[in-house]
């Protein structure tokens, strides 16, 4: 294989988690996050999602290096690190409202709701990002 074909292969890896948190994620505003094991089952998707960019964003980095596309490799080095640090404190903070909850907060749904709906917001940015850019890396 060509560093040209591990940098389309790795681009289309990083759509997968992606594109499934742009489809899967719109369905739990339809459900109150109030039910723990809605929320469990949200907070394992948001984890599954984290831990998939932390593992295809590093690998696409090294692709668009060796394929010298720097540019793109900058950016993948940029969504690793704001993948890393994401991860902890969006999860950190999950788990915080979680903890609220259980315990009794009324406002500890809506702060689990921002998440959900910020984390949304941010992931389509993303996927935008790396939609538009297909034309550049190819």
């Amino acid at each position: 294989m060509t560093p040209h074909s591990y940098v389309l292969l790795t681009t289309i890896l990083l759509l997968f988690p992606l594109g499934y948190l742009f489809l899967a994620c719109p369905a739990f505003l339809l459900v109150r996050l109030s039910i723990p094991k809605v929320s469990v089952l949200l907070r394992a998707m948001f984890r599954g999602y984290f831990w998939m960019l932390l593992i295809v964003s590093p690998l696409a980095m090294l692709a668009y290096a060796v394929a010298g596309k720097l540019g793109p490799a900058f950016g993948m080095g940029v969504l690793t690190t704001a993948a890393f640090f994401a991860h902890r404190w969006f999860l950190r903070n999950f788990d915080i409202a979680l903890q609220a909850r259980d315990s009794g907060d009324a406002g500890a749904v809506r702060k689990l709701r921002r998440l959900h709906v910020s984390a949304m917001l941010v992931n389509s940015v993303v996927l935008a990002g790396v939609i538009l850019g297909i034309p550049y890396i190819i």
